[in-house]
C-alpha cells in the first residue's frame, strides 16, 4: 500500500456561471443588480429514492462581478462558487445543486429564488 492508499477519497460540489448580454451594441454602465448570490450545496443520499442530506454548502456573493462585468465567458476562481471538500463514501448516492438568488435593480419585484437542476447521481 502506497501513501496515496490511505487517503480516503473526497467529494465537493462547485457551480460555475457563464453570461453575456442579449444586444452586443449595448453599453451600460449602470448597476444591473442590487443582490445576485448563488448557493452550492453537497449532498448525498442513502438511496436513489431517499430524501437528499446537505453535506456541505457554500453561498457565494456575485453582485459585484456581475454588475461589473457585462460578458463572462471563462472558468475562473471568481465565477466559480465550490464547497469544501467532504469525504466521499462510496456506499452513498452523491449529487450537487445550487440556488440563485436575484434582484434587479428598479423592477420592483424583489428578491427572485431560481433552483437549479442538481448534478446525476454519483455512486460507487
Amino acid at each position: 500500500m502506497n501513501d496515496g492508499d490511505s487517503i480516503p477519497p473526497k467529494a465537493h460540489a462547485e457551480s460555475t456561471m457563464w453570461w453575456s448580454v442579449l444586444d452586443s451594441v449595448v453599453k451600460d454602465d449602470s448597476t444591473r443588480f442590487t443582490s445576485f448570490k448563488i448557493t452550492t450545496r453537497l449532498e448525498y443520499r442513502t438511496d436513489k429514492a431517499a430524501a437528499d442530506n446537505v453535506v456541505t454548502s457554500k453561498t457565494c456573493d456575485w453582485t459585484k462581478i456581475v454588475n461589473d462585468n457585462l460578458e463572462w465567458h471563462t472558468d475562473a476562481p471568481a465565477n466559480t462558487c465550490a464547497t469544501s471538500n467532504q469525504t466521499y463514501l462510496k456506499e452513498l448516492y452523491w449529487s450537487a445543486d445550487c440556488t440563485v438568488v436575484y434582484d434587479i435593480t428598479g423592477d420592483g419585484k424583489g428578491a427572485i429564488t431560481k433552483k437549479l437542476n442538481g448534478s446525476p447521481l454519483g455512486h460507487g
